[in-house]
This record gives structure tokens, sequence and C-alpha cells, in this order.
């Protein structure tokens, strides 16, 4: 066999093996194995299987793409990146407006507050369904120094899910930070008595208006933390 001909056969035998190659990627379902690397909490792999995804198919599900790359980045830490993706995925009009709130939890943690407040709003009334949202809600308004907005949606929030006594514990930290302290220990006596806390979340409650200044109310406070412990060690009995 000639030089040349050798050449040409070695050419072909590349060409055959390279075309093989690119048939099997192409079998591969990259987003649906990224889909699963992502739950089973591999970021970085499934980062790199969405990274061999045909963004030139016209067959491709551009929504559920996008979706995936921006939880990925969510997961990742980078909170900016993944709200791009987001953005890019919700403007295809069957992407769950869910992600909504994903781009809001992100913006809260880059601290664009009003950001958040916006996609909050963008995402309609699921947004109204999860007490997380509401409390992230009434947060942002207290960052952006708008109290009153906090304690309003706070109180929305106790409404709607009377059971969420998260609710009051916030509050109860807005409370105090504006010097309402009868209110504040009204909403951490509720606290106590139904949400069972830690030792160390009553001690806050009770340091938080003693280094107000209002003793009156932490030993109050402490008197019914105390009483509450009792009546709950006789139950146990």
């Amino acid at each position: 066999m000639t030089l040349k001909k050798l050449l040409v056969l070695l050419l072909l035998v590349s060409l055959n093996i390279s075309a093989a190659e690119k048939k099997a990627s192409d079998d591969i379902d990259h987003m649906g194995l990224a889909d699963l690397l992502l739950k089973d909490g591999f970021s970085d792999r499934a980062n790199d299987e969405l990274n061999q995804v045909d963004t030139e198919d016209e067959d491709l599900d551009k929504g559920r793409y996008f979706t995936l790359k921006g939880l990925v980045s969510t997961k990742l830490g980078a909170y900016e990146e993944a709200n791009t993706f987001f953005k890019q995925a919700l403007s295809f009009e069957d992407v769950d407006k869910a992600l909504y709130l994903y781009v809001a939890q992100n913006s809260y943690k880059l601290k664009d507050y009003k950001g958040a407040l916006i996609a909050i709003g963008d995402a309609g009334s699921i947004a109204d369904e999860k007490a997380s949202v509401i409390a992230l809600k009434a947060e942002c308004f207290w960052q952006l120094k708008s109290p009153d907005m906090a304690l309003e949606t706070l109180a929305d929030g106790i409404k709607r899910f009377t059971s969420e006594w998260n609710f009051y514990k916030q509050r109860f930290n807005y409370l105090v930070s504006l010097k309402l302290y009868q209110s504040a220990l009204e909403d951490a006596q509720v606290y106590l008595v139904n949400a069972k806390p830690t030792d160390k979340t009553v001690i806050s409650f009770i340091s938080a208006l003693r280094n107000s200044g209002d003793t009156d109310k932490a030993i109050e406070l402490a008197e019914q933390a105390r009483s509450e412990e009792r009546r709950v060690g006789k139950e146990c009995r």
C-alpha cells in the first residue's frame, strides 16, 4: 500500500470515528442527565452535562434548558448568573411562574431587596401560598427601611397561616428594634407557648428585651418561660 493510500485510509477511519462519537453524543439526553445529577446533589457534573447541550437544536426545550441552568447556577452560588437564566426561561409561556420565587431568593442573597419584591409580585398568587415567601417579603421591606410594610406583611401572614409561629418570632425582633416593647412581649409570649422553642431562643428573647433597657418586660418574659417549662414538665410525666 502506497503512503498516499495509507493516509487516505487513516483519514477515513478518523472521520468515521468522529462521526460515531458525535452520533453517540447526540443520542445522550444531556438535560435529562443534568436533571438527575442536580437532584442527587452533583451540581458541577450537572453543569458539565448542560454545557454539552446543542443550543442550536431547533427541537431543544429552551424553557427547560434555561431553568436547569438557573437551578445549577443557584446551587453553585452564582446567584446573579442564575437569575439571568431564570429570566430567560420565564420568557417562554409554558414555564412555571414559581421560578420567580427563585429569582426573589437569589435577589435577596444579592441584597437586591427591591428586585426580590418585584419577583415576588411577578410570581402572583403562588407567592401567597408559602409562609417562607411571606417572611422573605417582610424582611425585604424591613431591609428597605419600610417597617410599616414589614409589619403589615407579617400580620397578613399570621392571618393566612395561623400556626406559623415563626412569624411572631420575626415580628418580635422588628418590634424590639422599633421600641414597641409591650407588643414585642406579647409576640414572644405567643411564641413561647406554641412553638416549643429551644433554650437558646428563649434566652435571645429575654436578652433582646433586657438590652433594650426594658428590664421589667425581660423579667416578665423570663418568669413566663419558667412557668411554661414547669407546665410542659408536668405534662411529660
